[in-house]
């Protein structure tokens, strides 16, 4: 099959395409024949070594943990998806995979794919559609109407996502993007958009229940204020020291009833979670954003594109 993959760390632009072998299948996965994936910043930065530490990967390695496509052969254990269905799936980032024909995947991380949008929307959804659902929680009680949600990266995978997910709860939403992602991320329902490049965000008057900071710029201690006084929660995509010391120091607050919060969320593959978003997609209340489309051969100048920044939604990879 053609696949596009790595041999070793080193840089983003090593990454190239060939021939490797049809995945073989456990008796409980799913060959998948993918039809797109999509680039998330953690392809690259995998690629780079930079996360060795933490995801130790196998190489030749292929990336990608969204995929899109067709089923193609079942394990004998499996028993929800025939031959020919259309599903999803949020991949394992370590064992990955998408930017190749084919895939194998556990039938418990597969999804039916909502039947009126194309697999290019599709695979924008798993990664970046569970991470902001497991970020800002999915349930009647994790998001409440009338809330005050500041999304700082509206515009791009995860933010534009999350922006939706909240407003299909009947929150309100002041989005952060760049003056670009305004129109967007207005038409998708942000009751509030805020250009970073010409307002200081640490100065603003509002205040809020609920901080997400897909971009991983800013941290607890510089925009806590920002916080109703009575509680809110702070989550951020990205570790940093800073944010690990935020959230030992206000663990220890709690015995004086301080109810401030803050997490970091590293999203994992959750069947329940894609489901949910699925469920989203079909009533008309999430909708794929799709920056760019390319070819499998054209990996490279996608990865590229990531790499430069200022992503509207997500970068797409044609396979089939």
């Amino acid at each position: 099959m053609k696949a596009a993959f790595i041999s070793a760390y080193g840089s983003p632009d090593q990454i190239t395409t060939g021939e490797l072998p049809i995945p073989e299948i456990n008796s409980d996965e799913i060959l998948i024949k993918v039809h797109a994936t999509s680039v998330n910043p953690v392809d690259w930065k995998i690629a780079s070594g930079s996360m060795r530490r933490f995801l130790k990967i196998q190489f030749p390695y292929i990336p990608g943990a969204d995929v899109s496509g067709v089923v193609e052969k079942t394990g004998s254990e499996v028993s929800k998806f025939k031959k020919g269905d259309e599903v999803f799936a949020f991949l394992d980032i370590v064992k990955a995979g998408a930017c190749a024909q084919f895939v194998a995947c556990k039938e418990s991380l597969v999804a039916f794919k909502p039947r009126h949008i194309t697999h290019e929307e599709a695979s924008t959804i798993p990664l970046a559609g569970v991470t902001a659902i497991q970020a800002l929680g999915k349930r009647k009680q994790d998001i409440k109407a009338n809330d005050h949600y500041l999304i700082l990266g509206s515009a791009g995978g995860v933010g534009i996502l999350a922006l939706q997910i909240v407003k299909a709860h009947g929150a309100f939403v002041t989005s952060v993007v760049s003056g670009s992602g305004m129109h967007l991320c207005n038409r998708l329902g942000a009751d509030d958009t805020i250009d970073y490049t010409k307002t200081d965000i640490r100065k603003i008057e509002s205040r809020f229940d609920f901080i997400f900071d897909t971009t991983g710029k800013y941290n607890y201690f510089n925009l806590s204020h920002l916080l109703k006084k009575k509680g809110g929660v702070f989550v951020t995509t990205l570790p940093s020291f800073t944010t690990i010391l935020a959230m030992i120091l206000l663990s220890m607050l709690r015995i004086f009833r301080y109810k401030k919060k803050v997490s970091i969320v590293m999203a994992k593959p959750y069947l329940p979670d894609l489901e949910y978003a699925g469920r989203l997609i079909l009533s008309h209340k999430l909708n794929a954003v799709i920056d760019k489309m390319y070819s499998l051969s054209e990996i490279k100048e996608a990865w590229s594109h990531s790499i430069k920044g200022s992503v509207k939604g997500k970068i797409v990879v044609k396979i089939q």
